[in-house]
């Protein structure tokens, strides 16, 4: 049986991030840990985002294990 599996902005955004480990699951999203420094991760993660108009966000910042999270955003329920 072949399944296709449906691409997510998720998906793509790993695949542009350099710099990391291999990313695990983490509260619904990813966990990215910095191989080079956290700072310089964090703001090419927003650009990223930015640049591609991923619907994502950055969650949280854990400075002890130099790492993102990242997660899709919610899709808007329109009125």
């Amino acid at each position: 049986m072949n399944v296709n599996k449906k691409t997510t902005a998720l998906d793509k955004f790993k695949t542009l991030l350099r710099g990391t480990h291999e990313p695990r699951q983490y509260m619904n999203g990813l966990e990215f840990r910095a191989i080079g420094g956290l700072d310089q991760m964090k703001k090419e993660a927003q650009e990223i985002i930015d640049v591609y108009q991923f619907p994502l966000e950055i969650f949280k910042v854990d400075i002890r294990v130099r790492s993102i999270s990242v997660r899709e955003l919610p899709e808007r329920q329109e009125p």
